[in-house]
């Protein structure tokens, strides 16, 4: 969805290289090479921290025009574990290696059902907008910045 808001800017094929969406494990594995141990380790897990920097240190590797990469990761539910529904996990990161992370909780409801699409959706636009306005935040906005997020 993140990647979505963007392409609707007229121009930002100059600056955007892609996306990735990888929602599996086995995915973020086999396209990003993240360790499997830690998607495995309750302490760490696909939503985590360690996730969110992992997938945007991966899409860095994979995207060799990339300066800059970002990630999010989150429990939107239905069926999340009580202590990590609505937790969202984000990451940006450079070539240089500078990061940043940025963690948050949704103040959308929460699905119960499967069938709680609108509910689910609803949750994905605010991270998408909260993690939008955070890369804001943390990007340079003129032409000739160097992206160093420090």
């Amino acid at each position: 969805m993140v990647a979505a808001k963007l392409g609707i800017i007229p121009g930002i094929s100059e600056f955007f290289c892609g996306s990735m969406v990888v929602y599996q494990s086995q995915s973020k594995m086999d396209w990003l090479g993240i360790d499997a141990t830690g998607l495995s380790d309750p302490n760490r897990g696909p939503v985590s921290e360690w996730a969110s920097l992992s997938l945007a240190k991966g899409i860095l590797r994979a995207t060799s025009r990339a300066s800059v990469s970002a990630a999010i990761t989150g429990h939107f539910g239905p069926n999340a574990p009580t202590h990590q529904d609505g937790q969202v996990f984000c990451a940006l990161t450079t070539r240089e290696g500078h990061v940043r992370q940025w963690s948050f909780r949704l103040s959308s409801p929460a699905p119960i059902l499967m069938t709680d699409c609108e509910l689910r959706h609803a949750r994905q636009e605010e991270a998408t907008f909260r993690f939008l306005g955070w890369m804001c935040e943390m990007l340079p906005t003129t032409d000739d910045s160097e992206v160093g997020l420090e």
